[in-house]
């Protein structure tokens, strides 16, 4: 039997009857799925730190029925490369009557290194405030 260390993030306010841990290669998946969306963190144990470190957040909606604001993204923290695909709906478009549309979004995201010690949903949370700033600036949206 081996002698490991029992280590815990910080507290996590989503942690109910919709938060999984599931085996990844070299770490594991932390995951809250709601009814229409969630999010995925990955931890992987850095052998430099002897600690497991997050490397990389995403997160997915289905949107509301007409499935605006639909998509999903991430971020690789090792790279800081941030990816998402969300769907709008363009009112300009079809009459007025509005079309939905996928929008592509790229660029850099930095998150400070977080290892499962430091973890919180707070990080999360700026992941998710990251992307939306992200998302408005590259295709000049609004909300409201």
């Amino acid at each position: 039997m081996q002698a490991f260390e029992r280590i815990e993030s910080l507290p996590i306010k989503d942690a109910w009857d919709v938060t999984y841990v599931e085996d990844a290669r070299d770490g594991f998946y932390f995951s809250v799925n709601w009814m229409r969306g969630g999010y995925n963190c990955q931890f992987r144990y850095n052998r430099t730190t002897k600690k497991m470190q997050l490397i990389g957040i995403s997160d997915y909606s289905f949107g509301g029925a007409s499935h605006d604001g639909s998509g999903r993204a991430s971020v690789n923290l090792l790279t800081n490369e941030y990816v998402g695909e969300w769907n709008h709906i363009d009112y300009s478009a079809n009459d007025g009557n509005g079309e939905l549309v996928a929008r592509l979004i790229k660029g850099k995201m930095y998150i400070k290194p977080t290892t499962l010690e430091t973890f919180t949903d707070e990080v999360v949370y700026e992941y998710l405030k990251k992307s939306t700033i992200l998302e408005e600036e590259q295709e000049g949206l609004t909300r409201k």
